[in-house]
């Protein structure tokens, strides 16, 4: 077996199978931490009323509500491109 035969059984192949595990771990990490953003949500007023925690879906947005210091009944809200 010459050298090169030897480097490439006993360093190219281990490296590149190290390589291809690591991408292969970043992939599945990757995945699995969607993008998310946590924004602050507010009355007519100004007044906070919590928090809404927006996540890439594969069809669309996750929209996750932790609301505060409203009164009984039903409320509806919109969401603005640029906040004011």
């Amino acid at each position: 077996m010459t050298n090169h035969q030897k480097a490439k059984k006993f360093v190219v192949k281990p490296a590149l199978m190290a390589l291809a595990l690591l991408l292969f771990t970043a992939a599945v990490w990757s995945k699995d931490k969607a993008p998310s953003k946590v924004v602050n949500l507010q009355d007519s007023q100004g007044k906070s009323v919590g928090t809404a925690t927006l996540t890439t879906a594969d069809h669309g947005v996750n929209v996750k509500l932790d609301l505060k210091n409203l009164p009984p009944g039903e409320h509806a809200i919109h969401i603005h491109q640029t906040p004011k």
